[in-house]
């Protein structure tokens, strides 16, 4: 299996799914409530000039993870890395009263089954576990960014594989107590979660993205989604990108040449319906798929084999 490959989530046998699986409107409204929520967090800081927030680096190792024991609460930047070249991807949850991390853990298991309908049930559980507060998928030497706001409690920062259906992620618990200093950032352009009827996408008002800055990311659905951005090769149309996942959805393994993709994904881990955070990148500029590949907890496929990508380019 290819790097490619692995980096669309192909599955290893058959029909079976990568645990990857499991894991916008209008950019106006969501810019005032992100607004809203900094001033609650920190009011009386001046917007224009934001004193920009602590830096958090989490590495990513093939069975454990770096990270403080302790999160201020407030607008918070993790920067995330891996320490080998294989893909890798952080969640940070809360879970819900009542859950345990491990229960999560089991559901997460159970969206590699064999069969859509347990796959839709474990995301389902998922979803009723836990609150999903962002997170990043990085690669190689590549490291990603990613500020939200936090309030006082405990967070579980989970670190899987997910090219892995077997593999049990390392956990790290944290808490948050004493409030940070930082300023929310000012995003360079904006990304919305779009569902419209039987369409479910992506809306980014300025067209194109900048390869080197801030995305603000806004989950207008009532799905939890995340923003995954991998190389593709020059002139890939939509239609091709179309055949490409219904292979996918098929279970057959793409010749070489039907694969879009040419590198790793890296981006936003996932959000919760409604939520927000910031994407920082640091990416080679060029062309890109943008794909949330999230289990469609009706069906239990993949969002971006239903239609939940887009092409855009980084400049």
């Amino acid at each position: 299996m290819t790097d490619s490959h692995s980096a669309a989530r192909t599955p290893a046998t058959g029909n079976r799914l990568s645990r990857r699986l499991f894991v916008t409107g209008a950019a106006a409204t969501g810019l005032a409530a992100a607004g809203t929520a900094v001033a609650q967090a920190a009011p009386g800081r001046d917007f224009g000039r934001p004193r920009p927030a602590k830096t958090l680096d989490v590495v990513l190792h093939p069975d454990s993870l770096t990270a403080p024991d302790k999160l201020p609460t407030g607008v918070v930047r993790f920067q995330v890395s891996v320490s080998q070249p294989a893909g890798r991807a952080l969640l940070l949850i809360r879970l819900r009263d009542g859950a345990s991390i491990e229960e999560f853990l089991a559901n997460l298991a159970r969206t590699s089954s064999h069969d859509p309908a347990e796959r839709a049930q474990a995301a389902r559980d998922l979803d009723a576990a836990a609150e999903y507060l962002g997170g990043a998928g990085v690669s190689g030497t590549v490291k990603v960014g990613f500020t939200r706001i936090l309030g006082p409690g405990t967070y579980h920062l989970v670190n899987f594989n997910y090219a892995s259906a077997t593999e049990t992620p390392p956990v790290k618990v944290v808490t948050a107590a004493d409030p940070c200093q930082g300023g929310y950032p000012l995003p360079d352009d904006v990304i919305i979660h779009t569902h419209r009827g039987d369409d479910w996408g992506f809306d980014v008002p300025t067209g194109t993205l900048k390869a080197s800055g801030s995305h603000q990311v806004f989950n207008s659905t009532g799905s939890a989604h995340e923003v995954m951005l991998a190389p593709v090769k020059p002139g890939t149309t939509v239609a091709q990108v179309e055949e490409y996942y219904a292979s996918m959805k098929l279970g057959k393994v793409p010749p070489p040449d039907k694969v879009p993709l040419t590198g790793w994904p890296n981006g936003l881990g996932v959000i919760a319906p409604g939520g927000s955070a910031v994407l920082h990148t640091d990416f080679p500029p060029g062309e890109y798929l943008m794909f949330s590949y999230i289990t469609n907890t009706d069906t239990g496929y993949p969002r971006a084999y239903e239609g939940m990508f887009r092409l855009t380019k980084l400049v």
